[in-house]
């Protein structure tokens, strides 16, 4: 059985790696394994906090290493992890790296959330129930 997927969230080369992986024969737990890989990076206070910095506007890495106290190494992973999940978006310019929110990397995370915790109704819902 194949599973096809289609995440806005990621840069095109995970979506074709995603897709491969897939395409082998992979189980369902991929989708799992995938899905469970953007609340890890919405899981962490600092990428809270940086989402939140975010929010209104685009901003430098040092305005962000400013308000947070934590190390330049460290801004790098959490941001590494927010771009790689397609929630951020970043441009270089000289030497600093300028950070903003993508709308579509966000709107695929809230999109996963509706998907994951919507109540689905059965109208056969008293015959499927286990009798344990």
């Amino acid at each position: 059985m194949l599973f096809y997927v289609t995440l806005t969230f990621f840069d095109m080369k995970a979506i074709i790696y995603i897709s491969m992986k897939l395409d082998m024969g992979c189980t369902m737990e991929n989708k799992y394994e995938t899905n469970a890989k953007i609340f890890k990076v919405l899981s962490d206070p600092n990428r809270l906090m940086i989402i939140e910095m975010l929010q209104s506007r685009e901003r430098c890495a040092c305005e962000v290493l400013d308000d947070l106290n934590i190390s330049q190494s460290t801004l790098s992973h959490h941001m590494k992890m927010l771009c790689d999940a397609g929630i951020v978006a970043y441009r270089r310019q000289g030497k600093w790296m300028y950070y903003s929110l993508r709308k579509e990397g966000c709107d695929a995370a809230k999109n996963l959330l509706n998907e994951i915790t919507m109540i689905r109704h059965n109208s056969n819902e008293r015959d499927l129930r286990h009798e344990c």
